[in-house]
């Protein structure tokens, strides 16, 4: 009954996103309130450990959110300018047709953004959208593109996760994780008809998806043995966007107005880059200018709301400062709310068990339960290795908490140090697939395209999703642990 009652908040949010359609807003509240009752009423948690946990889940979160309102901003004027459609309509001049526009704008794009460190929903996003796709397909495409090589993403900040739980070589761990992101990227580009049909059948379709896929995962996985880890999705994505657009880059006309349209862009995305490249401005950024949870230098809100005021002051846009700041808190308010209240139900889950003096026993965490119930499969655990991966971003918004919840467990029940190791890479890969299915990301990419309401639609096709990619990614695993 423990172990029923463990799985049921996933079950909760799967039902009300697949069955009912239910936005995010409300499955976050009705997922944030369950896991609340459940934690104090049945895993033995003290009520001011679960109001600590929540407190913590929404600092630990609003870096995130200022990321997510910066973002929101900047795409309202970029759209209302007009900006964004003229850019898309630019960088897809030198693509062939609608296939090559959707490769490029969603797998090119997303790996290269996510790649240099900055996120991708707020440019990728409204641009499929300003591209012709309906904002919901557009939303779900901005995830899609890069989920696949996500692992090797943000300048190696997530490996570097892996390595401090694990306490395996970022080295090491890296091999692994660039081997299995390889089919991933491969599922990941398989997935964009669901979103996006084109002209001619899905079969004549498959050879350009499948390339579309391996390429940049090859091309990562290169980059990580030759250069290091920390450029291999950027070296995905960059590989695979010169693929697209080589046949037509004689179509590239830079304008004026071009040049204008892209500043604001370049403004957010040279000062991630650079605090993420240059040395001494790294340290200075990630270890010295860092206030509680906040890297005001490292994070990408800073340079989003730059770029905002930018665009701005320099866009043609019909309102004031004011307005404008009133009209985005208007529209983001929603997913902001939904977001607090997953990153707060994903640390109520992890300090389940706790009392007023610490944990009280690891019988009653939801996070060792779940883990302690797939390894009872035994020889087939490896199997479910990626899905539990998934499971973690599913219940908490992002990747890296799937990781620190999981990883460490995972060490625990594998004393075989070479398949522990396959084990945790496999579950790295398998919670940054995971974040098609997570409704906290979701209900971003919805804000940036004014979908706000309507994700419940779209996690009913990327859940499903989500879990027969990682169950396909443990059958890759098994295959590697045989060799």
């Amino acid at each position: 009954m423990q172990i029923l009652l463990a799985w049921s908040p996933v079950f909760l949010l799967f039902i009300l996103a697949v069955f009912f359609r239910r936005s995010a807003l409300y499955l976050a509240v009705a997922g944030y309130l369950w896991t609340s009752a459940l934690a104090v009423a049945v895993f033995r948690t003290h009520y001011s450990a679960v109001g600590a946990a929540t407190v913590r889940g929404f600092l630990i979160t609003l870096p995130l959110l200022l990321v997510v309102y910066g973002g929101i901003l900047l795409a309202s004027v970029l759209i209302e300018a007009g900006s964004l459609k003229r850019i898309a309509d630019w960088f897809t001049g030198a693509t062939r047709d609608d296939w090559g526009k959707l490769g490029l704008l969603s797998v090119g794009m997303g790996n290269a953004l996510e790649g240099a460190g900055i996120i991708a929903e707020p440019v990728a996003a409204p641009m499929l959208m300003a591209s012709g796709l309906p904002s919901t397909a557009s939303a779900a495409l901005s995830i899609i593109g890069y989920s696949g090589l996500m692992t090797l993403g943000l300048g190696g900040v997530i490996l570097t996760v892996l390595a401090s739980v694990t306490g395996y070589p970022t080295e090491l761990l890296a091999g692994k994780v660039a081997v299995l992101s390889v089919p991933a990227s491969v599922m990941m580009a398989w997935s964009i008809p669901v979103f996006a049909r084109g002209d001619g059948s899905l079969l004549g379709r498959l050879p350009f998806l499948t390339l579309l896929g391996l390429i940049p995962g090859v091309a990562a996985w290169g980059a990580v043995k030759v250069f290091g880890f920390q450029v291999g999705e950027l070296a995905g994505g960059a590989v695979i966007t010169l693929v697209l657009v080589l046949p037509g880059f004689r179509r590239l006309r830079i304008t004026s107005t071009i040049l204008k349209d892209l500043s604001p862009l370049a403004v957010m995305g040279c000062g991630i880059v650079l605090v993420n490249t240059l040395p001494g401005l790294r340290e200075l950024a990630r270890e010295r200018l860092v206030y509680a949870n906040f890297k005001p230098l490292a994070d990408a809100y800073l340079y989003l709301f730059l770029a905002y005021l930018l665009a701005h002051f320099t866009m043609r846009v019909d309102r004031g400062l004011v307005d404008s700041l009133v009209r985005g808190s208007v529209q983001g308010w929603r997913p902001l709310a939904a977001m607090a209240l997953f990153g707060a139900m994903g640390q109520v889950m992890a300090e389940t068990g706790y009392r007023a003096q610490g944990l009280a026993s690891s019988s009653h965490n939801i996070p060792t339960i779940l883990a302690d119930s797939l390894a009872g499969t035994g020889d087939y655990f490896i199997l479910l290795v990626p899905f539990l991966g998934w499971v973690g971003t599913f219940l908490t918004g992002y990747g890296v908490a799937s990781i620190m919840l999981f990883a460490k467990l995972l060490l625990e029940f594998t004393p075989d140090s070479e398949l522990a190791l396959l084990m945790v890479c496999g579950l790295a890969v398998g919670a940054s697939v995971g974040g098609i299915s997570s409704p906290f990301k979701v209900a971003f990419a919805a804000s940036m395209t004014g979908a706000s309401g309507e994700e419940g639609g779209i996690l009913r096709k990327t859940i499903p999703l989500g879990i027969a990619s990682c169950l396909a990614l443990g059958g890759v695993l098994w295959v590697m642990a045989i060799w």
